[in-house]
């Protein structure tokens, strides 16, 4: 979706623009679990993923090709969500998913909302790291589409009852935040748009059949990474004609 919208004088491009530009300038910081969450430590599992009316949405971390097992996390309540957390002698790994405000803006309400961080220090180097947010019932939608624009790469799913959206920073929010170090090495800054520096291919996320995945070819010493996806869905009630955008709105990233 490449169009903004002016319903109710609410929304227009000019703000729109102008604060996902303020919220991104904004610094994110590792949480200290020791002094705000080490009170809040849950003593059981519980999986990283979101349960949705129409299915669940998996959250999972491939590092050097394997994926991060949900038993490398210490786990705590946090906000209105959960903080996943594990530090090694190689990494330091922490997941964020909150439930989000359904009230997106004024005019724009949504049925749910998540944002998903992941923050990763490399303590030694991690070679190809992936993150992926899917659908986990994918056959349960009649259309899926890509929904990106504004910075956001964005995949939503029809079934024409209910809507979901999966979304993430495009290329030229990954590639702007690395031109500025902000939380992507400066060093990958030319990986996003075309293969430069000895890399063969371009690391724009890609579109699956079932989601969204943010690629990075590696973590060197000291290094970190700052990834983030929104998950927002929504049941039609034919109450405007702007219902099929909602869901783009609740799940941009810049805006959890």
């Amino acid at each position: 979706m490449n169009m903004m919208y002016n319903y109710g004088n609410k929304i227009n491009i000019l703000n729109y623009n102008m604060i996902c530009e303020e919220i991104k300038m904004q610094i994110d910081n590792f949480i200290d679990i020791n002094n705000e969450v080490n009170k809040n430590y849950i003593d059981f599992s519980i999986e990283p993923k979101i349960k949705t009316p129409v299915g669940e949405i998996l959250i999972n971390l491939y590092l050097d090709n394997e994926m991060f097992s949900i038993k490398n996390f210490n786990i705590f309540k946090y906000k209105s969500g959960y903080l996943f957390h594990c530090e090694s002698k190689m990494f330091l790994v922490q997941l964020l998913i909150i439930e989000e405000d359904k009230q997106v803006t004024d005019d724009i309400r949504v049925d749910g909302r998540y944002s998903i961080k992941w923050r990763i220090k490399a303590y030694d180097e991690i070679k190809n790291l992936k993150f992926e947010t899917k659908i986990n019932e994918k056959n349960r939608w009649k259309d899926a589409y890509s929904d990106s624009g504004e910075w956001m790469a964005a995949k939503t799913w029809d079934n024409g009852e209910r809507m979901i959206t999966i979304a993430t920073e495009d290329e030229d929010s990954l590639e702007g935040r690395a031109r500025n170090d902000n939380w992507i090495p400066i060093r990958l800054k030319d990986i996003f748009i075309e293969p430069k520096n000895g890399y063969i291919i371009v690391y724009t996320p890609e579109y699956t059949d079932d989601g969204m995945i943010v690629e990075f070819p590696n973590l060197l010493k000291d290094e970190k990474v700052l990834v983030e996806f929104g998950v927002s869905w929504y049941q039609y009630k034919n109450d405007n004609e702007f219902e099929f955008i909602k869901t783009w709105y609740g799940a941009d990233p810049s805006l959890l």
